[in-house]
């Protein structure tokens, strides 16, 4: 099973499509976004489970007990990790945000760390097996060596590979001529009206003799 970690809602649901649209062996209803209803001991094999970080903090209804709610989200993520350590995997999207360490590394001083260094204060324990996703990895893999004992796997994906596979793109190109002609009618009819409004003469190349 997979956690799949996030600061942006945004980013999560651009995962899901990717995955959606690339896999072949993960079907639609096994990606399961979390939001404030979700309740459960532990999260279920076989889903990928997506959240963001704005769903998770101290006022949140996810991370409160009560009002209806059995098990808040740190509970329910701690029980799958001791029930699985070996097959719960939690992957932090863009993992290079919120990884600031400053001169300690071994309290987690924002949400993206408690997942790597544990949270008791809230009831979650250091995930077992964490991925980190970055094109700039220096501040998690920083944070990773101040936070020993870990065992670190880097894997470096060259962007040739990103490329062929379609996420990620070497141009854009954007064409929206209904936007250029708008922009182009008040120029054209201040130009019709002014004296000043002169094209622009041919560049010269400059010479010289020696």
């Amino acid at each position: 099973m997979i956690l799949w970690v996030s600061d942006m809602p945004e980013l999560n649901e651009q995962t899901r499509l990717k995955i959606e649209g690339k896999s072949d062996r993960i079907r639609t209803g096994r990606l399961f976004p979390i939001d404030a209803s979700f309740d459960a001991e532990r999260l279920e094999g076989g889903y990928v489970y997506f959240i963001n970080t704005q769903k998770l903090g101290n006022d949140k209804l996810l991370t409160r007990q009560g009002d209806g709610r059995t098990w808040p989200i740190w509970t329910t993520l701690s029980n799958t990790a001791r029930d699985c350590p070996d097959r719960f995997y939690v992957v932090i999207d863009e993992a290079h945000r919120g990884m600031i360490s400053g001169k300690s590394a071994t309290e987690a001083r924002t949400l993206m760390q408690r997942f790597l260094l544990g949270h008791p204060e809230s009831g979650l324990i250091r995930m077992p097996l964490v991925i980190g996703v970055s094109a700039t990895p220096k501040r998690f893999m920083d944070l990773l060596e101040k936070a020993q004992p870990i065992t670190i796997h880097g894997v470096e994906v060259k962007a040739e590979d990103v490329r062929e596979s379609g996420l990620l793109k070497g141009r854009i190109l954007i064409h929206h001529p209904e936007s250029t002609r708008r922009r182009s009618r008040p120029w054209s009819r201040t130009c019709a009206t002014s004296r000043t409004c002169r094209r622009p003469r041919p560049a010269r190349p400059a010479s010289w003799s020696s």
